[in-house]
């Protein structure tokens, strides 16, 4: 009997422990986001239906495993939505990605300096988005007029967003050398 009652309460201590490490529920897509990205994100505009679901449910993924936060301003819908499009464009081939290396994100209004104040009324303020070290390993920070503006932007193709996951994914070999080890096994891939 006492046996019995023992192993009962290590098998509810391993079911509380897996339950609590399985992590964020991954929510469902909002519909009233639908259009908004119809709307910004060419990438998901230029989808067929079945793969715009697809999209969905990766931005839901990544919304679920990673932490968005601000400086100086509220979180709107469009904000999570266009970092998760950011997240999800540069993997979206691959049939199943975790950013591994990236717990939050912080969004700034502009552009920020070295020490992380943010400005856009003088030049010194000129960085345009970082994936951190030291003090800010596995942190994003991105300036939000630089994640709207690629977005918005279709002449040059250049995206802040998109390309600072590109850097999150280069990072992953530990050496951020313009060669993601990742894609290496992926031949294809590279361009």
């Amino acid at each position: 009997m006492t046996y019995t009652l023992i192993f009962g309460l290590i098998l509810l201590f391993i079911f509380f422990l897996v339950s609590r490490i399985g992590g964020k529920k991954v929510e469902s897509f909002t519909e009233q986001w639908h259009p908004l990205l119809k709307e910004n994100v060419l990438f998901y505009r230029n989808l067929s239906t079945e793969k715009q679901v697809v999209f969905q449910q990766k931005m839901m993924l990544f919304l679920s495993e990673a932490y968005i936060d601000t400086v100086k301003l509220e979180l709107e819908e469009l904000d999570k939505i266009l970092i998760a499009a950011s997240a999800v464009i540069p993997v979206f081939g691959f049939e199943e990605w975790h950013y591994t290396n990236l717990s939050g994100i912080l969004l700034y209004p502009d552009k920020f300096n070295e020490d992380m104040h943010s400005s856009s009324k003088d030049n010194a303020w000129n960085i345009g988005g970082i994936v951190g070290n030291g003090r800010f390993e596995k942190q994003m920070i991105l300036p939000k007029k630089a994640l709207y503006h690629g977005f918005k932007n279709t002449s040059d193709k250049s995206n802040t967003g998109i390309h600072e996951f590109v850097h999150l994914i280069d990072k992953l070999d530990d050496r951020t050398d313009g060669v993601p080890e990742q894609l290496r096994e992926h031949q294809y891939a590279i361009p």
